[in-house]
């Protein structure tokens, strides 16, 4: 399945998987909502593992400088490695973004540090890709940056 979003090609291969469809409707719907976002996904050239543990499901986004392609495909060595649960993972696309960078100081941001510090959201890969993190958490915030 391959959906064209203003020239961001997002290619679906990972079947008939919930999870893979929701991220690319999710991917479709934030490029659509603020065009900016277009900007974030051309400079991405990373392979990110996201494994899901309550739902035992993993999926593999990678993205090729302005290609994103959702696949199963295991990769032994991904850039970065997401591990959470569904509700966190869904928590994620509420953080919002202030000049670019995530506000991780109001309530809900401090929430989700306290995950990431106590190990519920779990990102291997983290303290040598800020850059990416900032950049795959703003391509998925449906919050508006203000």
């Amino acid at each position: 399945m391959r959906e064209e979003t203003k020239k961001i090609p997002v290619i679906h291969d990972a079947g008939d998987l919930g999870l893979a469809t929701m991220l690319m409707d999710l991917i479709r719907q934030t490029l659509e909502q603020d065009p900016r976002k277009r900007e974030v996904v051309k400079t991405l050239d990373e392979r990110i593992l996201l494994e899901v543990l309550d739902i035992q499901t993993r999926v593999v986004l990678e993205f090729r400088r302005g290609t994103i392609v959702i696949t199963l495909n295991f990769i032994p060595s991904p850039d970065l490695h997401i591990v959470t649960n569904s509700a966190i993972l869904l928590d994620l696309c509420q953080i919002k973004f202030r000049f670019g960078l995530p506000i991780l100081l109001d309530a809900f941001g401090w929430k989700m540090m306290k995950k990431l510090l106590n190990g519920k959201l779990v990102m291997k890969g983290l303290w040598g890709r800020w850059g990416t993190v900032i950049k795959v958490m703003k391509l998925f915030s449906v919050v508006h940056e203000y």
